[in-house]
């Protein structure tokens, strides 16, 4: 409601929402002045792990063509080099510890070999970008419709659906 944004960002994702959704003011900050809170959030890194550990299994053993263990054990080790030597807060349930935990529980869950999921486009759809113009909502800037965008950690193919998967929500 406020004119804390200008100038008006080209594409709206799910993070600028819910920036604004919170507190108009701080999404204007943090994402029309790029005036961001330091620090990483816990939340982002674990999640950007996992994103970065599933990409490189998927892409192992749909693209490849390596065993499902070995594409795992390359997710595990992607995922933990972008955890890196980060160190969050100690209370919380997500650790280096955890996102180990997390990631080869997924996949004794839904291995890969039956996991009736695949990603579409022949195995092309893991980390799949998008950006869809919204004709109905135009920006306040007058330059157009609003353009929503984001990127899927896979675009799968399930009998005969095309499915947007997002592991983190």
């Amino acid at each position: 409601s406020g004119n804390f944004m200008l100038p008006f960002p080209p594409v709206i994702d799910s993070t600028i929402l819910v920036a604004f959704r919170s507190c108009e003011q701080k999404g204007a900050y943090a994402h029309g002045h790029n005036l961001a809170i330091d620090g990483t959030s816990l939340d982002l890194h674990f999640g950007g792990a996992i994103a970065a550990g599933m990409e490189v299994t998927r892409k192992a053993f749909y693209l490849m063509g390596k065993s499902a263990s070995e594409s795992v054990a390359l997710g595990i080790n992607a995922a933990c080099d972008f955890w890196g030597t980060y160190i969050g807060p100690s209370d919380k349930a997500k650790s280096w510890d955890t996102l180990i935990l997390a990631f080869d529980g997924y996949f004794k869950q839904w291995p890969l070999e039956t996991d009736p999921l695949r990603p579409a486009f022949g195995g092309k759809g893991i980390e799949f970008s998008f950006a869809v113009p919204i004709p109905e909502v135009l920006r306040p800037d007058g330059q157009g419709p609003v353009i929503y965008g984001g990127r899927f950690d896979m675009i799968g193919e399930l009998e005969g659906m095309m499915l947007g998967v997002d592991e983190k929500t």
